[in-house]
C-alpha cells in the first residue's frame, strides 16, 4: 500500500512540476507562507509565489549593496533618526511612507493579520524605496558639490535601510541579519544582532499625508507615461519627449513643484518634459493617454518604432 501511495505521489509531482522545484531558500518560503495567512487554515501553496519572493530577496541584496556604495566607507550616521530639516521633498515622502509601513505592520500583527503586515513591508521595499527613492537619489549623488543635499540623502537612505531591515526581520530573519551586519551602527548603539534589535514603531514626525497625496498624483502621471511606452515596447535606454496637458491649477502647481521626478531618467525615461494648457494640442507622432479627468500625457514615439495594435 505504501509503495502504491509513494508511486502515485511521484507521478503527481512530475505532472505538477515537470521541471522540478526551484531552489528558493528559507526566507522566501517563510515570507510566502506568511502572505497566505488570509486564506484560512489550508494553504494551496504556489511555488511561483515563493520564486517571486526569492527574487525579492535578491532585490533586497542588490538594493543594500547599491546603498552601501553610495553611503561610502567613511559614512557615520547621525545619533538620532529624527529629521534634520535639510530633507528634500522626496526624502520627506519616503520617510512618511516608512512611518506608514511601520504603523501598518504593528497594527496588523496586533490583530494577527500577518498577510497585511507582509504586504505593507513588501510594498515599501519594492515599490517605494527601490523603485522610486533609490532612483530619485541617483541624480543627487551624481551631481558635483552640494554636500549638504548629499549628506541628507545618505542619512535618509541609512534610516530607511536600518528601519526597513528591522521591519522585515521577523519574516526574513536570515537575509536581514546578513545585511544588518554590514550596516554601520548609530553612535552610542551597541546592538549586535537584528534578532535583539527593537522592532520599529514609526516616527510621527515623519508623517506627511498631504505630501504623500501630492506625490501619488505625480507618480500616477509617471505610470501613465510608462504605460504608453510599454505599449510600444520601447527599451529603457530609449528616452522620449513627454507632453503633459493639465486642466486645472492644482496639477499645474504639482508639475511646478515636483517636475524633477519626471526628469529622473529611470522613472519616466524622459528626454524632455513639456506642460501644455487645455487649449494647446499635442504634437504629431504623439501617443496620448488620459491619466484622469484633469490630466493627460503624451509620449512622442520615435519614427522607426513599429506600430502596435490598439488596446481593446
Amino acid at each position: 500500500y505504501q509503495r502504491r501511495v509513494r508511486e502515485k505521489a511521484k507521478l503527481g509531482q512530475k505532472k505538477d512540476y515537470p521541471n522540478g522545484i526551484s531552489e528558493c531558500g528559507t526566507d522566501a518560503l517563510r515570507f510566502a507562507l506568511c502572505s497566505y495567512t488570509t486564506h484560512g487554515r489550508d494553504i494551496n501553496l504556489d511555488i511561483n509565489k515563493v520564486v517571486v519572493f526569492r527574487n525579492f530577496c535578491n532585490k533586497l541584496w542588490n538594493a543594500t549593496k547599491f546603498a552601501m556604495i553610495n553611503l561610502g566607507d567613511h559614512f557615520l550616521p547621525l545619533e538620532s533618526e529624527n529629521s534634520t530639516g535639510h530633507e528634500s521633498f522626496i526624502e520627506k515622502w519616503i520617510l512618511s511612507r516608512l512611518h506608514h509601513s511601520c504603523t501598518t505592520a504593528n497594527e496588523s500583527m496586533k490583530g494577527y493579520h500577518i498577510a497585511e503586515a507582509v504586504t505593507a513591508i513588501y510594498n515599501f521595499w519594492l515599490h517605494e524605496l527601490c523603485d522610486v527613492y533609490l532612483e530619485a537619489m541617483k541624480p543627487i549623488m551624481q551631481q558635483d558639490g552640494n554636500e549638504t543635499a548629499k549628506n541628507s540623502a545618505r542619512n535618509t537612505l541609512y534610516t530607511c535601510l536600518d528601519v526597513g531591515l528591522r521591519l522585515l526581520a521577523p519574516f526574513m530573519p536570515y537575509v536581514t541579519e546578513e545585511l544588518f551586519q554590514r550596516l554601520v551602527r548609530r553612535p552610542g548603539s551597541s546592538i549586535e544582532s537584528i534578532c535583539i534589535a527593537p522592532y520599529p514603531l514609526g516616527n510621527q514626525s515623519w508623517r506627511d499625508a498631504e505630501l504623500e497625496a501630492r506625490i501619488e498624483k505625480v507618480m500616477e502621471i509617471v505610470r501613465g507615461i510608462r504605460s504608453v511606452r510599454a505599449g510600444y515596447k520601447l527599451a529603457h535606454k530609449t528616452l522620449t519627449a513627454h507632453y503633459i496637458q493639465v486642466k486645472n491649477d492644482e496639477y499645474r502647481q504639482l508639475l511646478t513643484d515636483y517636475q524633477s521626478i519626471l526628469h529622473v531618467p529611470t522613472l519616466a525615461f524622459s528626454s524632455s518634459v513639456n506642460v501644455l494648457s487645455t487649449d494647446e494640442k499635442f504634437p504629431e507622432n504623439t501617443s496620448v493617454k488620459e491619466v484622469n479627468e484633469f490630466c493627460s500625457v503624451g509620449v512622442v514615439i520615435p519614427a522607426d518604432t513599429p506600430k502596435v495594435a490598439p488596446e481593446k
